[in-house]
């Protein structure tokens, strides 16, 4: 029997009015998907033989995108899920997405963004997959076109964080001291 089988029988005998739905994998290698619906909130599993636990609040952010939680060991996902659970809370995202991710969760689809910005989809998918690699300037452009300001910030290992100007409006706006 898969972990995951054993994941669901444990959520039911704990929380016994919490609807379950389990998806298997079309192929032995594939993910198996638990949803759990308890006092109207919602929540996924996903798993792979072999691999870890991700977690995931339903109608949150990138539903479907993946993860917003991962756990290795199986215990640890069990703990976490009777946590969210009991409280009622949702799962957390992690601080950071992909360019990708943003514009999904942004509600764009790839041939929205395209038309929005007035270039061919297989651009922006390029862009997209090629973003560790692009100008601040162009990066600053998709975030508006998003209707967001992008802010850069430098983390020192001393603990010091500082937000870095990017936007040359800003100091055209204010007047200089002379």
């Amino acid at each position: 029997m898969a972990l995951i089988h054993d994941l669901a029988g444990k959520v039911q005998q704990a929380f016994p009015a919490a609807k379950l739905s389990l998806t298997e994998p079309v192929h032995e290698d594939g993910y198996w998907f638990l949803d759990i619906v308890h006092c109207g909130q919602g929540l996924v599993v996903q798993w792979s033989r072999g691999g870890p636990f991700g977690l995931a609040s339903m109608g949150g952010r990138g539903y479907g995108e993946k993860a917003d939680e991962v756990y290795p060991r199986h215990e640890e996902a069990e703990a976490r899920i009777f946590q969210l659970l009991r409280t009622g809370s949702r799962t957390e995202p992690p601080p950071e997405v992909t360019l990708r991710e943003l514009r999904a969760e942004r509600n764009f689809s790839l041939a929205q963004f395209a038309k929005l910005l007035g270039i061919e989809s297989p651009t922006i998918s390029t862009v997209e997959r090629h973003a560790p690699h692009m100008l601040v300037s162009t990066l600053n452009q998709l975030v508006r076109a998003m209707g967001g300001k992008l802010v850069v910030q430098a983390v020192f290992k001393d603990g010091a964080v500082r937000q870095l100007r990017i936007d040359n409006e800003a100091e055209e706006a204010e007047p200089v001291a002379k």
